[in-house]
């Protein structure tokens, strides 16, 4: 996030990083939420495994990516219908940097659903032994695939570039997130 920061106040000034910042306060509630859906299932698939209950495992799996659905698509619906809402709590009406939130809010928020999705991925990694892919998962995630999509978006895509680089890169992890879940 130290990355958005730079591009937003390079591209679109402390408004911009006004904006941002206001877009980062939600992220930590999708987070948290996506956290305790893989906390809840982490045990059970654990011990599934340890176990060797395959379809227990894969039933756990399932009700966990169900409800990482679930939460994505909740955030990304009240964040777009609500948008002017959030965005009122924090900035007032009229200034460039609410339109800025208002405008790059459901943009963002498309994330949602990918974020969700990594963490159960981490997670079910993680309980099944296989750690280093979920340190792989983590890593895109949160830095690699990340500063990238800062860098490269804007420059090609301007403002929207800005706000579709945490979801593009939520997306691309979610890609290999699910080719690792596949593999045996």
């Amino acid at each position: 996030m130290v990355v958005g920061n730079f591009v937003f106040i390079e591209r679109l000034g402390e408004d911009g990083v006004a904006a941002f910042s206001l877009a980062c306060y939600c992220f930590p509630v999708v987070f948290s939420i996506g956290n305790a859906i893989v906390v809840s299932a982490q045990p059970l698939i654990s011990f599934a495994h340890g176990v060797g209950n395959i379809q227990r495992m894969r039933h756990a799996l399932r009700l966990a990516i169900v409800s990482a659905l679930i939460v994505g698509a909740l955030g990304i619906l009240l964040m777009s219908a609500g948008a002017q809402v959030v965005t009122g709590l924090f900035l007032a009406p009229g200034c460039r940097a609410y339109d800025l939130a208002l405008e790059g809010l459901p943009v963002f928020s498309l994330g949602f659903l990918f974020i969700a999705l990594n963490l159960v991925a981490v997670g079910y990694l993680q309980s099944i032994e296989r750690g280093r892919q979920a340190a792989v998962v983590t890593i895109l995630r949160g830095y690699l695939l990340l500063i990238i999509a800062f860098v490269v978006l804007p420059p090609l895509f301007g403002v929207t570039g800005i706000w579709t680089a945490m979801p593009v890169a939520e997306a691309l992890t979610c890609v290999y997130a699910l080719f690792c879940l596949g593999k045996k």
